[in-house]
């Protein structure tokens, strides 16, 4: 009896340890060059802090320079293969530009974000743009 309570215990302390293991929230740095929309918050141009929080489904996106910020919900997306590096994709429209995903390096999940009514109304009536794709730097 006491074997079995022992090799339970161990086997949860295991299977909590490894979860608190594959739980990274790498805190991501990037140079945003223009003005963009983060879900229905438009954020100016800076250096941005970019924390993905998979477990908890949020986005933390911060600018501490300029005093922005916005906390928003993704959906995961998935990718073929884990991403290299760190990067976040916006979606352009007539020159506006929306943040839509990032990926987080080493992982095979990123994280997409629902397009605000702006973005719909934007992509409904006006004819989209490239995507830009700017690396993120693992800063923690």
């Amino acid at each position: 009896m006491k074997n079995r309570v022992f090799a339970t215990f161990s086997c949860v302390t295991l299977l909590t340890a490894a979860a608190a293991f594959g739980q990274t929230n790498a805190v991501m740095g990037v140079d945003i060059p223009f003005e963009f929309h983060a879900g229905a918050t438009a954020l100016p141009a800076g250096h941005y802090e970019v924390t993905p929080e998979p477990d908890r489904n949020v986005l933390m996106i911060r600018c501490i320079a300029c005093k922005a910020a916005a906390l928003i919900q993704v959906n995961a997306v998935e990718a073929g293969k884990a991403a290299e590096t760190g990067s976040l994709v916006f979606n352009q429209y007539n020159g506006a530009r929306f943040l839509a995903k990032v990926w987080t390096p080493g992982r095979t999940v990123g994280q997409e974000l629902p397009k605000s009514k702006a973005e719909r109304e934007l992509a409904r009536n006006g004819s989209p743009g490239p995507s830009v794709i700017l690396a993120a730097i693992v800063q923690r």
